[in-house]
Formats: C-alpha cells, sequence, structure tokens
C-alpha cells in the first residue's frame, strides 16, 4: 500500500510484477518457507477489482 500510495496508483494500476517482488520480500523477512505470490496476476487483477473490494466490503459487514 505504500509503493502505491507513493505512486498514486489506483488499485488496478498496481503491477503485478512489483507485487510479486513485495511478496517475496516481504516472506524472507518474515521467514516464510514459500516466496511466490499465490496468486496468478488474472486472480490478482480479480482481486483488485473495483467489483471485487465493494463485495468483499460487503461481505464483511
Amino acid at each position: 500500500m505504500v509503493y502505491a500510495r507513493a505512486k498514486n496508483l489506483k488499485p488496478e494500476e498496481f503491477p503485478y510484477a512489483k507485487a510479486v517482488r513485495i511478496y517475496a520480500e516481504a516472506g524472507k523477512k518474515y521467514e516464510l518457507t514459500e516466496l511466490k505470490l499465490p496468486l496468478v496476476e488474472a486472480t490478482f487483477r480479480k482481486a483488485l477489482s473495483a467489483e471485487d473490494i465493494v463485495r468483499s466490503r460487503l461481505a464483511s459487514i
């Protein structure tokens, strides 16, 4: 989120390659055994779509 705010990116503009790198860096920091982002790009894009964000919010209330 810090990266996206600094670059003034909307969720749908967030680069998948950057998400892969951030996940791997965090995995190293927290000593995870699996450093590969567990989402293919299509699933990542769907999760960041406005429709999916709203649906997730509504499901949590």
